[in-house]
């Protein structure tokens, strides 16, 4: 009947609180949203169907029932819901702690749950207080309070994720070994992923609140909710409690049957038979639940009593008073003391700990642990004096011990002998000293890394090497690449993982290193993992360094050198790539040359298309022009002296040169205009002005200038030094001079100018050979060379080539002659047999010759050549025309065999390969009849003029 009455009692309460926050000015409201973290067991998380359970869940829906308002529960990550209810999307926010921060935006209700955060970590590890955590790795929820409380405490290495669930998931996995977390959640998942047994509590950070939450200026809200939870029996709100923390209520569950009274109220008699029933059993389960905790309670009391004497640790505790509670086997053996002994005896009487210098510390441990508060730990430098006078170090902590209200009832010392450990130390100490020597004597650097804490320890030696301050270098792995070359650290991370996952028995690489001052110093690092855990995951990953810089440096300079060889023989496969090129283009242009010359002698003197051949003409000797330069730029021409006009080559080269600057580089000429002849070989002259040339464009950033100017120097007895470097004998020069508005060259470089294979420019673009060929090229023809130039305004190159002041030479006036009107009895007793691979080629020599008069016979290959002359001993055969390059035989083999035959014949060879080819058999010098291809058939007739001493008009051997 009296719980009837106090239902009926809190109804009509609520009836008037409604009433009275309506009156206030505010409608009641028929929803509220309220969100939370989702993932907080047990008070609020999703279970394996993605259902929301929990505590929360249920007694919200209680003051749903009581209040008569909807409510809609949103649960997600606790960052999202922080954001949401900032935004105004939501109207409560539940399981929220109370921040400085926090109460800035949101009016807090009283709390109603008390929340431990905790720190936890993995048993390989060992953490004691706060101050240890700045050496981990700490893994926190994104948005949880602990983050900013640890910054601000000096722990900076966080690991944010999004859930609870998922840390614990990666603690399960071994990828975290130390996480700070709320402790309802922390031991629900502990259990429930069944880790327990791998995980220690370590230092509570401190102790949270859990509050509901409005936003600022919704207090009639706040107290509307506040209100709704006061109304829920506690006998229910403790029920959820009970099954969710699996703790047993101190309340009746009779409440349940309240609903089936009510209908019967009526009838008192009925409702008091039941209540008494209800009563009877109720207490019947309450009797049944306190017997089953006193069993538990004794079972537990027997277990910690078991657990304290099966510790490998001495542990003493005490009263409020500081007197010895109790003390297991280990304290026993190591104070000399024995429990029944020891008990309500003052702890500083029987753990006497002593530092280094004999002053005495136990008291205040016990007054730090016990009036401050606070956890205190002792390490190596505190020795325990036992009962009979004996010492041995120690280390430990002194912990206080609290109640569920927090208050202090005692405390509690853990302590062990490191003696030995101590010993073993020192020894290991003395060992790492004789090893740091050895590694000092051979220039070795030592780093390690500790993989399951993600830190790289660099030592002092490898911080000198890059240039830091004396002392080690600490880096997560994340940041430990840092000091690497961009270009090298994937390559190392891919090594470093490989012999991590047991690819490759050691780590073997070369790399660079950022030195302090920004230059790059080369590195070589050997290591390999030396420990792994039982599950085989590595555990520390040792290695060492070397400072390899100078080795690197001479190899460089090997390298460097290999590669000028290299690109020397580039140079040499061009050079041969367009020699074979020339050739077929020289065939070409002699096809064109001989069929053009005799479409031309068919022609009418006043046939439209006389003109269109002789352009045709034209082009083919300008064509054969370029080539003769691509064989001198390729190096491929014999060097053939003749007397020229260096204007003269400058001035047909204008088209080339124009190409080879470039459209942003303008072309100045200031040529003398009765310039001196000199003699030496037109591709050297081209060879000189090409290599010249191209340096000056390479020497032009953008827009620039290149001039070429000639002049007429002589050089008086009293005077022959120029400015610059040259030192030029006495006589007439023609000066060449080629100048640029570059950047310059440095007066350290311009003394090793000349050095061959010395250049400035990029790898690839440069041989190192270009000067210094000009050098030889003009000291071979008895000039000189002189270079001025300042940095930033230009260089000028100035050379001195001797004037020719001798008589032009037969090979010199051929050019000039012409064909001149022969009569032809003069040629028809002229037999010639031309022996040519290029059937085009052949049939119009053969042709333009009997065009000529003359007795011509033709043959494509050497062994034709060879029969028709066995055949034909008794004739005579004036002159062979045969090329150099034939199929199955030389033109100078052929020649050799038909000499045998016809002694008194001469021979003219004719090609179109450059001066190798010619070295090969032997064709070079002034005594070698030889005519190049493209030649016009005036360039033939003339040849054979001069070889048969056939007199200009008048048709008769000389």
């Amino acid at each position: 009947m009296g719980l009837v009455l106090r239902y009926i009692v809190a109804v009509l309460c609520a009836l008037a609180f409604t009433e009275g926050f309506t009156a206030s000015g505010m409608e009641v409201p028929k929803k509220i949203t309220v969100v939370m973290d989702d993932n907080y067991p047990p008070y609020v998380f999703r279970n394996d169907r993605g259902r929301l359970v929990g505590i929360l869940p249920e007694l919200w829906h209680l003051w749903e029932k009581q209040m008569g308002t909807h409510v809609v529960i949103t649960a997600m990550d606790w960052s999202e819901a922080l954001e949401i209810m900032k935004s105004g999307e939501a109207d409560v926010i539940d399981t929220i702690f109370k921040t400085p921060e926090r109460e800035k935006v949101f009016d807090f209700s009283k709390p109603y749950a008390d929340i431990p955060v905790s720190i936890f970590y993995h048993r390989s590890i060992s953490i004691h207080d706060v101050s240890d955590l700045k050496n981990f790795v700490v893994a926190v929820k994104q948005g949880d309070a602990c983050v900013n409380w640890l910054q601000r405490t000096g722990v900076h290495y966080l690991n944010l994720q999004p859930s609870y669930a998922v840390i614990m998931d990666k603690a399960r996995e071994g990828e975290i070994k130390v996480f700070c977390m709320d402790d309802p959640p922390a031991f629900y998942y502990l259990t429930r992923l069944g880790i327990a047994d791998q995980f220690m509590k370590g230092p509570t950070l401190y102790v949270g609140q859990f509050h509901r939450a409005v936003r600022k200026g919704h207090k009639q809200l706040l107290t509307f909710i506040r209100y709704g939870f006061s109304t829920i029996p506690e006998a229910k709100a403790k029920a959820i409690y009970a099954r969710w923390l699996s703790t047993s209520s101190p309340y009746s569950v009779f409440v349940r049957y309240a609903f089936w009274v009510i209908p019967c109220i009526a009838v008192v008699s009925l409702i008091v038979g039941l209540w008494i029933f209800a009563l009877r059993r109720a207490v019947a389960q309450k009797t049944s639940a306190l017997r089953k905790l006193l069993k538990e309670g004794a079972m537990r009391e027997q277990l910690l009593r078991t657990t304290l004497y099966s510790i490998g640790e001495g542990i003493i505790t005490t009263d409020i008073n500081g007197l010895v509670d109790r003390m297991n086997n280990v304290a026993e053996n190591l104070t000399g003391w024995k429990e029944k002994e020891a008990r309500s005896k003052p702890l500083a009487s029987i753990l006497k700990l002593v530092d280094e210098n004999g002053r005495e510390l136990t008291e205040s441990l016990i007054s730090s642990a016990m009036k401050q508060g606070i956890v205190y730990n002792f390490s190596e430098a505190t020795f325990l004096v036992s009962e009979k006078g004996d010492k041995c170090a120690v280390a430990g902590s002194f912990s206080p011990v609290r109640d569920e209200e927090k208050n202090i009832l005692g405390v509690v010392v853990v302590f062990r002998d490191i003696t030995a450990e101590l010993e073993d130390r020192q020894k290991l100490e003395f060992a790492y000293k004789l090893l740091d020597l050895a590694m000092e004597g051979a220039g070795f650097a030592v780093e390690n890394i500790n993989v399951p804490e993600g830190l790289c320890y660099r030592d002092r030696r490898w911080a000198e090497m890059v240039g830091l301050e004396s002392g080690g270098v600490v880096q997560s792995l994340n940041s430990c690449m840092e000091f690497v070359h961009p270009d090298d650290r994937e390559r190392v991370c891919a090594a470093i993982k490989a012999n991590l996952r047991g690819d490759t028995e050691t780590y073997d690489e070369e790399y660079r290193l950022e030195h302090k001052d920004g230059h790059w110093i080369w590195v070589k690092s050997k290591g390999r993992v030396i420990e792994r855990d039982s599950k085989g995951d590595p555990k520390w990953f040792a290695s060492v360094v070397m400072d390899i810089t100078e080795q690197k440096q001479s190899q460089e300079k090997v390298i460097s050198l290999e590669r000028q060889l290299n690109r020397v023989a580039k140079l040499e496969a061009v050079g041969r790539l367009a020699g074979g090129i020339a050739h077929d283009f020289n065939n070409i242009l002699q096809v064109i040359f001989g069929h053009a010359e005799l479409a031309l002698a068919e022609l009418e003197p006043d046939s439209p298309a006389k003109s269109r051949i002789t352009q045709i003409l034209e082009v083919g000797r300008r064509t054969s022009n370029t080539v003769r330069q691509l064989l001198a730029f390729a190096r491929k021409e014999a060097i053939e002296p003749v007397r020229l006009n260096i204007n003269g080559v400058i001035e047909q080269s204008v088209r080339i040169i124009h190409k080879l600057l470039g459209e942003d580089i303008s072309l100045k000429l200031e040529l003398c205009e009765d310039l001196w002849d000199v003699y030496m070989d037109p591709g050297q002259l081209d060879q000189i002005l090409m290599n010249l040339l191209i340096n000056a464009r390479d020497a032009i950033s953008g827009v620039g200038t290149v001039s070429i100017q000639t002049s007429n120097v002589i050089i008086s007895g009293g005077c022959n030094i120029l400015a610059g470097h040259a030192l030029v004998s006495p006589g007439e020069y023609v000066r060449l001079s080629v100048a640029d508005t570059g950047c310059g060259i440095p007066p350290s470089v311009l003394e090793r100018i000349f050095e061959p294979f010395f250049t400035t420019k990029e790898p690839g673009k440069g041989t190192g050979l270009g000067l210094s060929v000009v050098y030889g090229v003009v000291r071979q023809n008895g000039g000189w060379i002189d270079i001025k130039s300042e940095v930033g305004k230009g260089t000028e190159v100035i050379i001195y080539i001797p004037r020719y002041t001798g008589e032009a030479t037969k090979k010199d006036l051929a050019a000039f002659e012409s064909i001149g009107e022969i009569q032809a009895n003069g040629r028809m007793s002229k037999t010639i047999i031309v022996v040519e691979d290029e059937e085009s080629i052949l049939s119009a020599m053969v042709e333009f010759l009997k065009r000529y008069g003359y007795r011509a016979y033709g043959f494509g290959s050497p062994k034709d050549a060879i029969q028709w002359v066995t055949a034909h001993q008794s004739e005579r055969v004036d002159l062979l025309i045969i090329d150099v390059v034939l199929p199955s035989m030389s033109g100078v083999k052929l020649w050799e065999e038909i000499r045998t035959i016809m002694p008194e014949a001469q021979c003219l060879f004719v090609t179109g390969y450059g001066g190798e080819i010619l070295e090969k058999y032997g064709l070079t010098g002034e005594n070698v009849n030889l005519l190049r291809k493209p030649f016009s058939m005036k360039d033939l007739v003339n040849k054979m003029n001069s070889l048969l001493s056939i007199e200009q008009g008048k048709g008769k051997a000389r």
